[in-house]
């Protein structure tokens, strides 16, 4: 048994937007995802996916991507992305999946000895597409429910995974998201959002004892990323 990840998956079984337009790394990406899962996942594993999982608009439209997910080995554990408009809440989410796909958001589940938490988090402050007026309150919210959420989990007494759709880091000095993670002693915060253009800003390593880790489909490849 073991967890893995991917993320920004942008299934498009429903024909909402091609990725092809993306540039060469995208063209038959989904085929070529299902062939790195099958050989890379087993029945027992666990694969968190946190956001962008696909271009569907409504949760009908999902219904295709949801099937091609199911049809793949191991358990998926979704979270949310910017782009993730059929995710109308976590009630109809739960309603709509199959067993072995769990929505989770600004929750936290029990899997292969970890807690995994989930938010979507936001842009930070001093990114280049941060606008304050219209991304602070956003920011802002998304720090109180990793705050809350990990004030939850941390009870339960195991090592802490954060998924995250959005890069934790701040740029230039700001505030991010890392103190709170370092406030909780999380051991593993995984991020996705960023694609080939911004791959050098951020990638992964061990800061303050946290292992960050990129997992954004592009840069892995389309191949799963073993997390623990």
């Amino acid at each position: 048994m073991a967890l893995y990840a991917i993320s920004d998956l942008h299934l498009d079984l429903s024909r909402q937007r091609g990725m092809d337009r993306f540039g060469n790394l995208w063209i038959g990406h989904t085929a070529r995802l299902a062939k790195a899962w099958q050989e890379s996942i087993k029945e027992d594993d666990v694969v968190l996916i946190p956001g962008d999982i696909s271009w569907a608009m409504r949760s009908v439209d999902f219904i295709p991507d949801m099937e091609f997910l199911h049809k793949l080995p191991g358990e998926k554990i979704l979270s949310r992305g910017n782009h993730d408009y059929f995710w109308q809440s976590n009630t109809k989410m739960a309603q709509l999946l199959p067993a072995d796909i769990v929505a989770l958001e600004r929750s936290f589940c029990i899997r292969q000895g970890y807690c995994i938490c989930a938010v979507k988090g936001w842009l930070t402050p001093g990114a280049s597409l941060y606008e304050t007026r219209r991304d602070e309150k956003y920011f802002i919210r998304e720090r109180g429910r990793l705050t809350r959420t990990l004030e939850q989990a941390i009870r339960i007494g195991l090592p802490l995974l954060v998924m995250m759709h959005f890069p934790p880091f701040a740029y230039n000095g700001d505030i991010g998201f890392t103190d709170i993670l370092e406030q909780f002693k999380v051991s593993i915060c995984i991020y996705g959002h960023l694609h080939s253009g911004a791959w050098q800003e951020q990638r992964g390593g061990i800061y303050n004892g946290i292992s960050y880790m990129l997992v954004s489909a592009d840069f892995l490849e389309f191949r799963p990323l073993k997390v623990a």
